[in-house]
């Protein structure tokens, strides 16, 4: 029941982003109902992860959802799971991707990755090199998988990096939330296993225009912070009944806080 309410979420915030890139919704819109589904998924999971205990947790319950599928597609034991060193059947990756079997095991090495108060430094490429103008209809289970790997391992080093060393940063949603659960705790939430698939599923459908998005994000910061200053120095002189100094230093405050992020922090960091 939890998965089916889960799915459901799931597929309604990529309907969300297919009508975002079909000009049909704002890129804010998208994003705020984006991080309220992430949270509903948040709050459905955790009333039953304590549940998750009896089957070793939220991997062990991710992999029993993983055979089911497999068994019910017809697939035999030693066609889920191979004889190699790394023994999973990358032909699989569809139904692995049904059940977040594939970002688990990629959040699942990083998290083994982690030294308590370290940042992990990767240079450019270090992952492999992610082109969002290729065909991914047309990639194997393994290159598909790997192009999820690509995406999420870079995207993870920021996220880590944000939870450790910039605590105050004003803005957290689902998905940095949980990595600062993992980063303290060294455990994984579902709901971060849930962003992370959603982060992806979202880079699937806009490709190589994701980062126009990001683009857009930055220019209307920039155009939001240029307007609050012409503000500001308008109403430097003038004394204006009903409107007290300290709103003039919640608008400066504001102000501020844009330009930071638009100094892009995480890099000087």
């Amino acid at each position: 029941m939890m998965m089916n309410d889960i799915q459901d979420i799931r597929s309604r915030i990529r309907w969300i982003w297919e009508n975002y890139k079909k000009g049909l919704f704002t890129l804010s819109g998208a994003a705020v109902a984006t991080d309220t589904a992430i949270d509903l998924a948040r709050s459905a999971t955790e009333e039953v992860t304590p549940l998750f205990k009896d089957h070793n947790g939220i991997g062990g319950m991710i992999h029993s959802f993983f055979h089911y599928r497999c068994h019910l597609k017809g697939y035999e034991e030693n066609e889920i799971y191979l004889s190699e060193e790394d023994n999973f059947n990358y032909d699989l990756y569809d139904i692995a991707d049904e059940v977040y079997m594939n970002v688990f095991r990629i959040l699942n090495s990083f998290a083994g990755t982690l030294v308590q108060s370290d940042i992990p430094i990767y240079n450019d490429g270090t992952f492999g090199n992610y082109d969002p103008a290729s065909n991914r209809d047309l990639k194997s289970g393994w290159q598909k998988f790997t192009e999820d790997e690509i995406l999420l391992l870079e995207f993870f080093t920021e996220l880590i990096t944000v939870a450790r060393l910039i605590p105050d940063y004003p803005v957290k949603d689902g998905f940095l939330c949980g990595m600062v659960e993992l980063s303290k705790t060294g455990a994984l939430p579902f709901y971060l296993i849930f962003a992370a698939q959603v982060f992806l599923d979202i880079h699937h459908i806009l490709r190589d225009q994701a980062t126009l998005a990001s683009e857009q994000v930055l220019r209307q910061v920039a155009r939001m912070s240029s307007e609050l200053k012409e503000h500001l120095n308008f109403h430097t002189n003038l004394n204006v009944g009903g409107w007290p100094a300290s709103n003039d230093i919640i608008i400066r405050e504001l102000q501020r806080n844009m330009k930071w992020i638009n100094g892009d922090p995480v890099y000087k960091v």
